[in-house]
């Protein structure tokens, strides 16, 4: 995150402290433990097919 947003996630935005990395959680149903827990959405979403590219227009002109 710090390269890309320029955002030290280690950093407390508050005081500056540093933070330690405790645990990375993978499990799906911890996920959604969590996040039911602080009242946030925790349903996955489904994303939207994609859709096809657009078609290129060739316009000849005096052919």
């Amino acid at each position: 995150m710090k390269r890309v947003f320029r955002i030290d996630a280690l950093r407390c935005a508050k005081c500056g402290s540093e933070r330690r990395w405790i645990a990375a959680i993978t499990s799906v149903e911890a996920v959604a433990k969590i996040l039911d827990h602080l009242e946030l959405p925790s349903a996955l979403i489904q994303p939207s097919p994609p859709r096809a590219p657009p078609q290129a227009e060739f316009e000849f002109e005096g052919c």
